[in-house]
């Protein structure tokens, strides 16, 4: 035990240099970057820190080469468990010393990350990150737990110029500053989503970021639910918006708290929020709640809409609750908005677009459905020498389908809007207008209103094997696909109904287009010259690139390759060990293999 505690002490303080091991490949150069496949590799990030404000490492680079996962890892029995017992994965790098490298996932996750360190503040995968980037990569299946500032990617994003780009935590994260990517964000995310819960246990809670401060958080988005244990600011994207920008972003998740409650921010203090919208429902048990934010101080809101629920108690004093935000104060602006959702709260202090308007505040241009949300004002209680100019209430019908262009008039439906009707090939019928710049697809599923198209799926030929994944899906929607060879067969592609070749992989991810669709499993006969030969002829890489390899068979007369269509390219009389094949077009070719009895063996290879 006493040589454990002393490791864990040089590991945390010293930043963890890890001797004896190395890399799967690269040189840490831009060009060449350290390749990282297993969780021991994962691990060697943490020799590469840089000082506090100093520059250390900003020149090394890493990228992963495959999915990581760490259960076993972090289990006991595993390499990590016995370095860091229950508490799970150590956070790289720490307050002092900040992890600076580039890292590109390019596209593969991070399983099992599981983090126990309740006494611990910035915790995730990464403790502090700056100056770098951290691009294209998924931490699924997490289990993160932390005191403050705790992300399931990152504990804390330093102000220092650091990037998140087109990356993604799903799973469970509790703690104080808490979301389930990034605890607290000071530099720029940009195209990343989250989806799970988070459990706030005080202060912050989001369920993208925890804290986003003078940070920037673009195109972005979160399923995720969160709930606030006991009083907190708590949002679907964002718990605390300070000073912060946050463009073309949406949640889509149900929000809980007991403080400053809102559909995508918790609280905006300075901050400003353009093209966003939210559909899930808001409950605060406490002062502040707003469809799109809790409170606003000095905070701008511009072209955003939001469709959830909004929920308070009716008879709280100093209640505040509002289709758009809860309360609106200190020179704030509201513009260009509108809310839809079933609004409950004090009855003075509630209204369409704000429970509050006061401290110079100024609401305009923008609308609330009467019937829906059940409000008969815009604004629950005004003061000072705030004001309110057209705030329109309408009914749903008047703010759904083609309709909604003329009596909305004050939104700009040639470059920011867009209607919904029932003739949209993408509709099942009119809805209310969505924004131009953010995910139709997300935006129509929050209403309802996606259309299903059937994907259908079959083997070729029939006996070659099964195929599952098809039904009714919504456009848009990733459907993972797979194929199951029979007896004798073997997975060769999936193309489409004009005989594109979509993938050579028997389990493929396939994007659903706003139509009905038609896909192929295609499968080849395992074929040999005789029961001999079928153990040792082998004929490899399939794909292929510059050339195809042969290799066994004594008794080989003939190898042919030819194109779908019959043409010859290539015929000897002799056996060959490899074929050129650099010059040849993408695509399907057959081999031909003929033994000195005149058996004939195929194999589909497809050239990439």
């Amino acid at each position: 035990m006493k040589n454990f505690t002393i490791y864990l002490y040089l590991l945390f303080f010293s930043g963890g240099f890890i001797y004896g091991q190395s890399f799967e490949g690269g040189s840490g150069t831009e060009a060449d970057p350290w390749q990282v496949a297993t969780p021991a590799q994962l691990n060697l990030l943490r020799n590469y820190l840089a000082v506090y404000m100093e520059e250390s490492h900003i020149d090394k680079h890493f990228v992963l080469v495959n999915d990581i996962d760490l259960s076993s890892y972090l289990a006991e029995g595993g390499e990590g468990y016995a370095m860091w017992g229950d508490a799970g994965w150590l956070p790289i790098g720490n307050w002092t010393s900040h992890f600076q490298g580039s890292f590109d996932g390019k596209g593969f996750s991070i399983k099992g990350l599981k983090i126990n360190r309740p006494d611990e503040e910035h915790v995730g995968l990464f403790r502090v990150i700056d100056k770098n980037t951290i691009k294209n990569i998924h931490i699924v299946d997490m289990d993160v737990l932390g005191k403050d500032k705790v992300g399931g990617l990152v504990g804390l994003i330093y102000f220092n110029g650091a990037y998140i780009e087109n990356s993604s935590a799903k799973g469970v994260i509790s703690g104080g500053t808490v979301g389930l990517l990034v605890g607290e964000n000071q530099g720029t995310i940009e195209r990343s989503y989250s989806e799970g819960t988070v459990s706030a246990t005080s202060t912050y809670g989001g369920g993208l970021v925890g804290t986003n401060n003078y940070g920037n958080i673009f195109n972005s988005h979160s399923s995720a639910t969160v709930n606030g244990v006991g009083s907190g600011t708590m949002g679907g994207l964002v718990g605390y918006n300070q000073n912060g920008i946050i463009n073309y972003c949406y949640a889509t998740g149900n929000v809980s708290g007991a403080g400053h409650v809102g559909g995508l921010i918790g609280y905006s203090w300075r901050g400003q929020i353009d093209f966003c919208f939210t559909s899930g429902d808001v409950t605060s048990t406490s002062t502040y709640c707003g469809g799109i934010s809790g409170d606003a101080y000095t905070a701008i809101i511009s072209n955003s809409y939001a469709l959830g629920i909004v929920k308070a108690p009716t008879d709280l004093n100093g209640q505040f609750t509002g289709g758009i935000f809860g309360n609106t104060s200190n020179e704030s602006t509201i513009t260009k908005t509108y809310a839809t959702g079933k609004i409950t709260g004090s009855s003075s202090n509630t209204g369409g677009i704000t429970g509050c308007n006061y401290l110079n505040s100024q609401l305009s241009y923008s609308y609330w459905d009467k019937v829906t949300t059940t409000q008969t004002k815009a604004v629950g209680a005004e003061f000072d020498t705030s004001t309110s100019t057209e705030l329109i209430d309408l009914p749903t019908a008047s703010m759904k389908g083609s309709g909604a262009a003329t009596n909305m008039s004050f939104l700009d439906f040639t470059t920011i809007w867009e209607t919904v009707e029932a003739s949209d090939p993408d509709a099942t019928a009119d809805g209310y207008p969505i924004l131009r710049g953010i995910s139709r697809t997300a935006q129509l599923k929050a209403q309802n209103l996606l259309a299903k198209y059937n994907l259908s799926l079959t083997a070729s030929p029939e006996a070659g094997g099964a195929v599952f994944g098809g039904g009714l899906v919504d456009a848009g929607d990733k459907v993972t696909l797979s194929a199951t060879a029979a007896t004798g067969y073997q997975f060769v592609s999936w193309t489409d109904a004009t005989d594109n070749i979509l993938s050579t992989e028997a389990t493929y991810i396939y994007t659903m287009p706003a139509s009905d669709v038609s896909l192929t499993a295609n499968f080849d006969i395992l074929t040999s010259l005789n029961d001999k030969e079928a153990t040792i002829i082998q004929v490899w890489p399939n794909p292929f690139e510059a050339e195809i390899l042969i290799s066994g068979g004594t008794d080989i007369k003939q190898v042919t390759l030819v194109t779908l269509l019959g043409e010859t390219i290539f015929k000897t009389d002799y056996s060959v060990s490899n074929i050129q094949t650099s010059h040849l077009s993408p695509g399907v070719y057959i081999l031909k293999i003929e033994d000195n009895d005149g058996r004939i063996s195929s194999y589909t290879l497809i050239k990439k």
